[in-house]
């Protein structure tokens, strides 16, 4: 009897093991076949030739105001975005030295003018003796040689005194053109030295997009071709010209700069400093073929092992993994080279876990 009830709780117990392997299965199978939402674009058929750069806005003119002479910043005058007016006081930097010279320097203005005045007087009454025979040639020119010094003395401090009020003007830093106030590197207080820019202003007036090409690209555009660009941030897409083409690349490290003018129509829904993809069409080599190359968002790629995959919808509503070859980067896409059609839908995962053959559903 002992050993019937023994083996009647063995029973109970495997069954129970059973029943919730069973239900976590069914639960796990449940879950495999719940479909994910998923959102999918079909890939951009590159038929066009062209240059793909990326660039940047800016003001068509800025100015990196600084000062030659050293002090403390007493005042600042401005905030960053300020409009200012061309000729508008910014910053003010301590000139009690350039101002104890320049009061040297009038001390010596008036002490010359003094001798100057009277080596004058001088000069001009022997001029009248030595013209009547009353003095000698030497006398003369005695006295004339001292009306000459002073002269030269008087000169002489006048100079310095412009010297030292050129040297405040590097104390009291000015707006040279109407525009905005972008930056302002330093603080009240603080030590201004010989170089260092303490105030940059843009004129805001013209805005221009500038791009850097290679040497192998640079030839292939000319000023007054049209480009296009795109500013993700501002979601704006215009085309514009091409105004200034750079001949030189030796000061920006191997590239060559192009600038592209803003249309007025677009300067109020962009600032200063946001990043722009560039576009420039130009014409196809002779010996060239058409490229039926793809353009999928460089988002959707997921890189293994040094291989890139995207993940499709196949026929059976699930995703599918498909490897690719790439080619280069335009902006916010890359060039496909091989592995997809272009009827294929390419999943934007957006952050979620996809695998082979997970069930999806597109979002409308």
């Amino acid at each position: 009897m002992k050993k019937s009830k023994i083996s009647l709780l063995s029973a109970l117990i495997v069954s129970s093991m059973l029943i919730t392997a069973c239900s976590g299965g069914a639960d796990k199978k449940t879950n495999n076949n719940t479909p994910v939402a998923v959102v999918t674009v079909t890939p951009i058929s590159q038929n066009e030739r062209g240059i793909v750069a990326n660039g940047q806005i800016r003001s068509k003119e800025t100015a990196r105001l600084g000062t030659r002479m050293m002090g403390s910043v007493t005042s600042i005058r401005v905030k960053k975005g300020d409009k200012v007016s061309k000729g508008q006081l910014l910053l003010t930097i301590s000139d009690e030295e350039l101002g104890a010279k320049k009061a040297q320097t009038e001390a010596m203005i008036r002490e010359a003018e003094a001798a100057y005045n009277q080596a004058k007087k001088d000069e001009e009454r022997f001029a009248t003796l030595y013209a009547r025979k009353s003095v000698s040639a030497k006398e003369y020119e005695n006295v004339n040689l001292q009306f000459l010094s002073m002269k030269s003395k008087l000169e002489m401090a006048r100079q310095m005194k412009r010297e030292v009020t050129a040297n405040q003007a590097y104390t009291q830093i000015s707006a040279p053109f109407s525009g905005i106030v972008s930056q302002i590197n330093i603080d009240l207080g603080a030590l201004a030295s010989p170089g260092m820019p303490l105030i940059v202003v843009e004129k805001g007036g013209e805005l221009v997009v500038e791009s850097s090409l290679t040497e192998s690209d640079i030839n292939k555009v000319e000023k007054g071709m049209k480009a296009t660009v795109r500013v993700k941030s501002a979601n704006l897409v215009f085309e514009a010209p091409i105004i200034e083409k750079s001949q030189s690349s030796v000061e920006s490290g191997g590239q060559y700069k192009i600038t592209i003018q803003v249309p007025a129509a677009e300067k109020s829904k962009v600032y200063s400093g946001m990043y722009a993809n560039v576009f420039v069409s130009v014409a196809k080599d002779r010996n060239e073929q058409q490229s039926n190359n793809l353009l999928i968002p460089t988002a959707a790629l997921l890189d293994k092992d040094g291989l890139s995959g995207v993940f499709v919808v196949s026929s059976s509503q699930t995703a599918m993994l498909r490897w690719v070859r790439t080619g280069q980067v335009m902006g916010d896409y890359t060039e496909i080279l091989s592995g997809l059609q272009k009827e294929d839908r390419i999943i934007l995962s957006d952050g979620k876990r996809l695998e082979n053959g997970t069930k999806v559903e597109l979002k409308k």
